[in-house]
């Protein structure tokens, strides 16, 4: 697995996680069962994506933070053709912890904080771990407040 930064004039910062060449055609594939016009249509290979979109000078916003497939026979699917197996899933499902790591990592180097508003960790279970271990790993505080997180370089005053 593969993790690649985006950089795009500064303001947006997407994050593509890409499989392992041998799995990329399942990735393809399984991308023809999801939604178009999302983050699948630019990287359709890619396990998922997460966006941090630049909100001012000194804080980003998580946008999105997306899978690129479903496994087969989940009822979402367009089609029930696509989608990867459970087992394939499985060997990615740290792709999301991954993709935050790069996240924070380049949030630090900026001296960014990055807010991460409650309803993306409310409707995607295991968000809010992910985040909360990134974090950790980071040396980053996450504060908690009514509108959801506020996640804050090392050395910078609490909340």
């Amino acid at each position: 697995m593969s993790v690649v930064m985006l950089r795009s004039a500064g303001y947006n910062l997407p994050i593509v996680v890409f499989p392992r060449k041998s799995h990329e055609r399942e990735f393809v594939e399984a991308a023809k069962g999801v939604a178009k016009y999302g983050p699948v249509t630019e990287n359709p290979g890619a396990v998922g994506t997460l966006l941090l979109k630049k909100e001012n000078t000194s804080t980003y916003g998580l946008e999105f933070i997306q899978s690129h497939y479903m496994t087969k026979g989940n009822p979402s699917l367009k089609d029930p053709k696509y989608g990867i197996t459970r087992n394939r899933a499985t060997q990615y499902h740290g792709w999301r912890l991954r993709a935050l790591r790069a996240a924070l990592s380049a949030a630090q180097e900026e001296g960014k904080t990055v807010r991460v508003p409650k309803e993306a960790y409310i409707k995607k279970p295991g968000l809010l771990a992910d985040i909360n271990k990134a974090c950790r790993e980071a040396g980053m505080g996450a504060y908690e407040g009514a509108d959801g997180l506020t996640i804050l370089p090392p050395d910078s005053p609490s909340l």
